[in-house]
């Protein structure tokens, strides 16, 4: 068993690795990022999160390190969208949780017909994990955070 999942792990690792580059690659000249969170499911809400709080985390993120925020996301470069989904079972011990950091941008297709496309994602990272639900805030909290890390980081790889 241990053979074969060192095999699946070096043979995905490079592809994994590639794309990881281009997702990072996407965002050279990116200069200015507008910020969008969907709209919160009634767990999200229950356990105390807000649109705002998630949307200010995010937004603080990309100012920390030099990414200028826009309001209005049709100004923007392309924009940075937050999605979070919480599922209960029938107890109300543990909560499944899923966040989700995507970046959005106007791309062309390189093969042809060469089309435009509006709104492509070309970054994308998340996590999944079940927690017990006195804990979901800070989790979903943390999860945000190391995301936006992520961006952050693959952001600043190509851009300074």
């Amino acid at each position: 068993m241990r053979a074969a999942n060192l095999c699946i792990l070096l043979v995905l690792a490079p592809r994994l690795a590639l794309a990881q580059n281009a997702q990072a690659g996407s965002l050279t000249g990116v200069r200015t990022v507008g910020v969008l969170v969907e709209l919160l499911d009634e767990e999200s809400r229950d356990v105390g999160l807000t649109r705002a709080q998630i949307a200010t985390a995010v937004a603080l993120k990309l100012r920390e390190h030099g990414v200028t925020v826009l309001d209005n996301i049709y100004a923007a470069d392309g924009t940075v969208y937050a999605n979070i989904t919480m599922t209960r079972p029938n107890d109300d011990r543990d909560v499944g949780v899923n966040v989700a950091i995507k970046f959005y941008q106007d791309a062309n297709l390189m093969r042809p017909p060469h089309r435009y496309v509006p709104w492509a994602t070309t970054w994308d990272a998340g996590r999944t994990m079940v927690v017990g639900t006195g804990r979901a805030r800070a989790s979903v909290r943390s999860a945000v955070s190391d995301l936006m890390d992520s961006f952050v980081n693959d952001w600043l790889s190509v851009n300074h």
